[in-house]
C-alpha cells in the first residue's frame, strides 16, 4: 500500500503508476476540490461518489468515459 498527496490529474496518474510498475497493490491518494451549490456554505464537508473526467489525463486511463463513479472496495 502506498499513500500520496498530490494534486492534478497528471500528477496523480504520473504517481499511481509508478506505485504500479513497483507492484503496489493499492495506492490511496488523498486530495481537494470545489463544489458550487447554493445549499453549501463555507466551511461545508461533502464526499464525491461521482467526477467528471475533464482533464488531460483521465482519457488515457479510461478512454470513452466522461463521469467516473467512486468504490469503497479498492479492488474496482
Amino acid at each position: 500500500m502506498a499513500y500520496a498527496s498530490v494534486y492534478g490529474a497528471a500528477m496523480a496518474c504520473d504517481v499511481a503508476h509508478v506505485f504500479g510498475v513497483l507492484g503496489t497493490r493499492l495506492v490511496v491518494q488523498l486530495g481537494n476540490c470545489g463544489a458550487l451549490a447554493d445549499e453549501m456554505v463555507t466551511g461545508d464537508l461533502f464526499s464525491a461518489s461521482e467526477a467528471r473526467c475533464g482533464d488531460g489525463a483521465s482519457q488515457y486511463y479510461a478512454p470513452g468515459e466522461t463521469i467516473v463513479s467512486a468504490s469503497l472496495d479498492p479492488r474496482e
